[in-house]
Parts: C-alpha cells; sequence; structure tokens
C-alpha cells in the first residue's frame, strides 16, 4: 500500500512494529488490555505525521485462520479508537475492538463502545458463547456488511441507528462465519 496509508483486515497484523511509531504501538497495547476506550491514532496524530513509519510503501502481514471469506480496508485519513473486552472469563480471552472512522461521521466516536459492549452481551447473554475471533475492527465505509474481524458501516443519522447497525453486523460474525452456514442458500 502506499506508505501513507493504514490497513485493517480479517486476521491479526503480523507486523505492527514496522508500520507505527512507537506511540501508536504502545496505545494499540494499552487498548489490547483495558474495557477503557483509548484513542489510538488522532486528528492531530494524522495532522502531525505522528502515525506510520516514513516509507513510500508498506507491505501489510495479517494471518487468520479457520475464515470462510476476507477483506480489508485502508485509509490515510481515519482516526482510530479502540479498547477490548473479555469474551471467555474461563481463560481470560480478550477480544480487541476498534473503531476506524472520518471525524465528520455522526456517532461513530462511540462505536468502538458500543461494539465493546455488543461483544460483551453477546459472549456472555445472547450468543452465550465466547466472540470467536481475537479482534473485531468496525470500519466507517458505506452501507454495512460483515466479514469474520471486520465490519464495514455506514454512517446512520442517530445514535439508536448506529447501535442497530453495528450489532446487527457484529451477529454475522457468528452467523455464517462462526458456524459456517452459508448465509445466501440459507
Amino acid at each position: 500500500m502506499p506508505g501513507e496509508h493504514m490497513v485493517w483486515a480479517t486476521g491479526e497484523l503480523q507486523n505492527p512494529g514496522r508500520h507505527y511509531q512507537k506511540e501508536v504501538l504502545e496505545r494499540i497495547e494499552q487498548a489490547r488490555e483495558t474495557d477503557e476506550v483509548v484513542s489510538i491514532v488522532s486528528q492531530e496524530d494524522l495532522d502531525n505525521n505522528r502515525v506510520l513509519k516514513n516509507r513510500k510503501e508498506h507491505t501489510w502481514h495479517f494471518v487468520a485462520e479457520e475464515v470462510p471469506d476476507f477483506a480489508f480496508a485502508t485509509s490515510s485519513n481515519y482516526v482510530w479508537d479502540g479498547t477490548s473486552v473479555e469474551v471467555d472469563p474461563g481463560t481470560g480471552r480478550r477480544t480487541f475492538v476498534s473503531a476506524v472512522y472520518d471525524t465528520g461521521s455522526s456517532y461513530f466516536d462511540q462505536v468502538a463502545e458500543i461494539g465493546r459492549k455488543t461483544i460483551d452481551l453477546f459472549s456472555r447473554d445472547i450468543m452465550g458463547a465466547p466472540f470467536p475471533w481475537p479482534k473485531l475492527t468496525v470500519f466507517n465505509g458505506s452501507g454495512g456488511m460483515e466479514f469474520p474481524m471486520l465490519i464495514n458501516d455506514g454512517e446512520i443519522s442517530d445514535y439508536k441507528g448506529t447501535v442497530h447497525l453495528t450489532a446487527h453486523e457484529i451477529g454475522h460474525n457468528y452467523f455464517p462465519f462462526y458456524v459456517m452456514t452459508n448465509e445466501s442458500y440459507y
């Protein structure tokens, strides 16, 4: 990808230290361990070139196991919030939840928290099974579409609609992707 673009995708990024500056790496690790929302990449970081290491190109390497689909999203000017949630009390396993968005999008500054709460509710009560993936990124794109570990949410003009769309697409990480149903057939 061009050197100024960040990438989020299905799978775990294998080489974050090759791309991100030290402060961003520290914030990623902080967000992976807390229920609080952390501003991983702010508008100020973008404005002052404090996000990516200075390279003409970056090669992003993601790995995912047992997924039937793959997607990625990229931006050079989106901000990034992160948090995490314990999805399996027996093992202490956490899921890293990110919201990546245009600062002009309504309610997207609350999507990381919405995602964390939704995954917690699904894991403990609604599905009763731990969220299946180690991470989930909610990308501020267009419409609504789900992929393992990545969902695409367009801008919704009210908070309730933002919660509904985000929760709906997170639910698809169980059906079809976790149980491997053929969504178009069923």
